[in-house]
């Protein structure tokens, strides 16, 4: 379903835009109401987009698509994902500059792999009162980015949802940032306090990944890091070091969980 958008007047003395002919700046705006809330894409189906933007008129939808795309407006990729319906899109590139979606919709089309840049991260003139008032919009961008859903659902414990979104949009600003909380997660899930089944709450590692990224343990001197050794009677033995926890057959794991 189509959505309001706001029409810039400086849009019209644009000399870039007036590159092109009247029905592909027609088209251009028109774009701007069918394009995602969230990550402004929308599916590269041209007969659909005409029946949205032109319902009544015989244009060459093919060619004006062609005009944006040369222009540099529009953005063409493939996404092959599993999350969004695969097949080819459209991203509006400099749409996120120019509109603040209240109450945006939930997402329905893949994101472009293109980072999403506010108008202070370009150098625009605008004002620094403007740029607070979309604080919001980048908030949404940044959640499209870095997606707390996905890294929530690798965590075992899911008591302090709410919190721990709070300290990770808190803390998680940059891509360096995204490589480091994965990473974190990661040394954290394999650690003796998580193979004994001690886990904290969701909200308390959110607030404290930071501490996991450089985490390592000492290596076991009885098994050497292999969770098994052999004993004075030569029998083979499941060590209780965190390599021993969590191996498949060990019955201690089963018994802690």
């Amino acid at each position: 379903m189509a959505r309001r958008r706001m029409i810039d007047p400086e849009f019209f003395l644009d000399e870039e835009i007036s590159k092109v002919t009247p029905h592909a700046r027609l088209l251009y705006i028109g774009l701007w109401g069918i394009a995602d809330d969230n990550v402004f894409t929308i599916p590269n189906r041209p007969e659909w987009i005409k029946a949205q933007i032109f319902p009544y008129e015989n244009v060459d939808i093919n060619s004006l698509l062609t005009e944006l795309v040369k222009l540099g407006k529009l953005l063409s990729f493939q996404y092959d994902g599993e999350e969004y319906k695969a097949g080819k899109y459209y991203f509006l590139k400099n749409m996120h500059k120019h509109q603040r979606v209240e109450k945006p919709s939930l997402q329905k089309y893949p994101s472009h792999t293109t980072p999403l840049l506010l108008p202070y991260q370009l150098g625009s003139p605008r004002s620094k009162e403007k740029i607070s008032k979309e604080k919001i919009s980048k908030e949404k961008i940044s959640k499209t980015h870095y997606p707390f859903n996905k890294i929530w659902a690798k965590y075992p414990n899911k008591v302090g949802m709410k919190a721990a979104e709070k300290h990770f949009n808190a803390s998680v600003k940059t891509d360096q940032d995204w490589v480091d909380i994965n990473k974190a997660l990661d040394n954290y899930l394999k650690s003796e306090r998580i193979a004994k089944g001690y886990i904290q709450d969701g909200s308390r590692f959110f607030n404290n990944w930071r501490d996991w990224i450089d985490y390592t343990e000492t290596m076991c001197l009885k098994c050497n890091g292999r969770g098994r050794y052999t004993n004075e009677c030569g029998y083979n033995i499941n060590c209780i070091c965190p390599a021993g926890l969590r191996r498949k057959d060990n019955p201690i794991k089963e018994e802690q969980f």
